[in-house]
């Protein structure tokens, strides 16, 4: 294993284990990516581990046509979304993929996620929400028609499947994943307030 790549996993491994100590993701789901600056490598989460099961060892590296290159595990089952991300955008060095209860529930909800704060304006901007119907599998038409409505896309919903979010590195994509789950919250519950009795506390 070469010093980059170390490095890299290394970086990985930090960003993944807080998020699943905070709860962006529970269980085993939910998948991440890191694509090494100025390379065709990506460090990508094996398939069947959890964010806390993952290690320096047990991480696939991959090249953007999919082939293995280093790892004891087959990568994550969403492989070839993460790639098509990647060959959309060179300055995207990563994406990370979590299950989010509230983003689940707001996309069945709601059309759009609403940029009802400064921070979730000028950070993320626009959050679609994809809709695949009983088809889970999200295809290179998906990805360019986003990616062409958007070009400074970092983030969408996949609707009945969780938050996919992406940018110049994975604690980036970590912190916007945060950000929209901050945002869902804040809205839901605005949402209770406006609609309840007004009391004087």
């Amino acid at each position: 294993m070469n010093s980059k790549i170390l490095d890299a996993k290394l970086k990985v491994i930090d960003c993944v284990h807080s998020s699943y100590l905070t709860g962006l993701q529970t269980g085993s789901g939910g998948n991440f990516s890191s694509r090494l600056d100025g390379t065709d490598l990506v460090v990508i989460k094996p398939t069947g581990f959890s964010f806390i099961e993952c290690t320096v060892d047990n991480l696939a590296v991959v090249d953007l046509l999919g082939k293995q290159i280093e790892g004891p595990s087959k990568p994550s089952s969403e492989l070839l979304t993460h790639l098509e991300i990647y060959k959309h955008r060179k300055d995207i060095l990563g994406i990370m993929h979590c299950h989010s209860p509230w983003s689940i529930a707001y996309a069945e909800a709601y059309d759009d996620i609403k940029s009802i704060t400064y921070d979730f304006q000028k950070k993320i901007g626009e959050v679609p929400i994809l809709r695949t119907g009983d088809r889970m599998a999200i295809t290179e038409m998906d990805i360019s028609k986003m990616f062409l409505n958007n070009p400074k896309l970092q983030a969408f919903v996949h609707s009945r499947h969780g938050i996919f979010t992406f940018g110049s590195s994975l604690m980036k994509a970590r912190f916007n994943a945060e950000l929209i789950v901050e945002t869902i919250q804040t809205a839901l519950i605005m949402n209770i307030l406006k609609n309840s009795p007004r009391r004087n506390l």
